[in-house]
């Protein structure tokens, strides 16, 4: 699989890594529900954006205290009484893919691919990119198809040729038996 890198399509996407799910304290803390507990990026953090993905804002991180392998509690600067805090009640921690840990050569996030035009080996597009789910044994990217179906394409070299992140598209191999 070939990847292309460039940052041109990244700047501004938000990707949304917690929920808010209330205030904590008087000292304007949240309490968040983390979305990925494998690696979970908050603790290295620096800052994030807080609010809804067309309404936000972004803050410093003044304090982070993990609470369990699912929640935290984190203080943001300015955030510093607890109406404040409530005022960010059932809103969400976002990022920005230039806030995510650098890759190794050749891997890339998956959920920065949702979104992304679908096309065969000939260069004809065949849907976009709705999900990734992971069965186990590999990853698999769900496409929404142009007559508006679905179908999964393993997202192993055998099948995924191409990635141009400058473009948002992915060429893949369209193997016989793929769109039944």
């Amino acid at each position: 699989m070939e990847v292309i890198f460039h940052r041109l399509f990244y700047w501004m996407r938000l990707i949304p890594i917690a929920d808010i799910v209330s205030a904590h304290g008087i000292k304007g803390g949240l309490k968040v529900y983390l979305y990925n507990t494998d690696d979970p990026l908050i603790y290295n953090l620096k800052s994030v954006y807080a609010g809804t993905e067309n309404d936000n804002s972004l803050f410093r991180i003044s304090r982070i205290k993990k609470l369990d392998k699912r929640f935290c509690i984190i203080n943001l600067e300015g955030v510093i009484t607890r109406h404040q805090a409530e005022s960010y009640r059932n809103r969400k921690l976002f990022i920005t893919p230039d806030m995510l840990p650098p890759l190794p050569e050749n891997f890339v996030y998956l959920s920065l691919l949702v979104g992304f035009c679908v096309f065969d080996q000939q260069g004809s597009e065949v849907g976009v990119v709705e999900d990734f789910i992971n069965t186990g044994a590999q990853d698999v990217m769900i496409v929404k198809s142009i007559s508006a179906s679905e179908f999964m394409v393993p997202f192993v070299d055998e099948f995924i040729k191409k990635i141009d992140i400058e473009r948002c598209q992915i060429f893949i191999n369209m193997m016989e038996g793929l769109l039944d």
